[in-house]
């Protein structure tokens, strides 16, 4: 298939802990199985449901939630973590008042923050009562009644996006590590050690906007120029590890940045 490449390309940072699943029971398909999550970033793989041992076949999993076990057969359990699709919307709420009128769309965080914020969803607008409520609900979709407000339970470890590019390039590499001895007769001899990827991009502003992302553990989305497929890209975690600001006289802001991969970069198509 014929690409356009270098087309554009955006940076998703993860917000809050994610939110935790343990031992979630998979059966492999020829050594490939989906979780049940996206956004993800997977801790450990185990033979057993109680999760205490650890298979002994190599693995890794995609941000989507692809889990491949080399050679992996049967059942296995999954320990990871996920973070839903977001906005931040948890930014704009407020702590919880008492005798407050809420309207449809509001915020609000529990007096005592928990890893949950809660919004007013269509017909759940009135007044908030004299006292807070004894127990927040923490089932994501999840209501809680409040004097004659109903919250909507949401999650705020979420991932979204916070930067874009564009002019990007990757480079995947494999270290070489070298086995020569006597018996080689004087040639070298090399053997494949770990993989890995790296990748840099531009992006332009009229002035030059702080990146407050550098060293945070962040999604990279590197988008192919694809009509039919617009969604179509490589797509790993990474860290943005530097970000170079050039500024010549009469002329737009130029950034530069740089990332190193952490894991795997697959090519995704949805």
């Amino acid at each position: 298939m014929t690409e356009k490449a270098g087309n554009v390309g955006a940076i998703y940072a993860a917000y809050g802990a994610g939110i935790d699943i343990a031992n979630e029971a998979r059966t492999l398909a020829d050594g490939v199985v989906s979780l049940t999550k996206t956004n993800v970033l997977v801790s450990k793989v185990t033979s057993n449901a109680e999760g205490t041992i650890p298979i002994t076949k190599p693995w890794y999993c995609t941000v989507k939630g692809l889990l491949t076990v080399i050679g992996g057969t049967g059942n296995v359990w999954v320990t990871y973590k996920y973070w839903n699709v977001g906005i931040y919307a948890h930014k704009d709420a407020v702590t919880w008042t008492l005798s407050t009128e809420k309207i449809v769309g509001d915020r609000v965080l529990p007096t005592t923050p928990n890893d949950y914020y809660y919004e007013v969803a269509e017909g759940g607008a009135g007044t908030t009562g004299e006292t807070e409520p004894a127990e927040w609900g923490t089932t994501v979709g999840g209501t809680t009644g409040d004097g004659t407000v109903t919250w909507t339970c949401h999650s705020y470890s979420e991932v979204g996006q916070v930067a874009g590019f564009f002019n990007w390039s990757f480079s995947k590499v494999g270290d070489a590590l070298e086995t020569t001895d006597y018996s080689d007769a004087g040639h070298r001899t090399y053997i494949a050690g770990l993989k890995g990827w790296t990748g840099s991009a531009e992006k332009h502003w009229i002035t030059e906007v702080p990146l407050d992302w550098i060293g945070t553990l962040l999604i990279i989305k590197l988008y192919v120029d694809n009509i039919v497929s617009p969604t179509l890209r490589y797509e790993g975690w990474g860290v943005i590890v530097g970000h170079g600001v050039t500024s010549a006289v009469d002329t737009l802001v130029n950034e530069s940045l740089s990332f190193q991969g952490d894991s795997v970069l697959t090519y995704e198509s949805t």
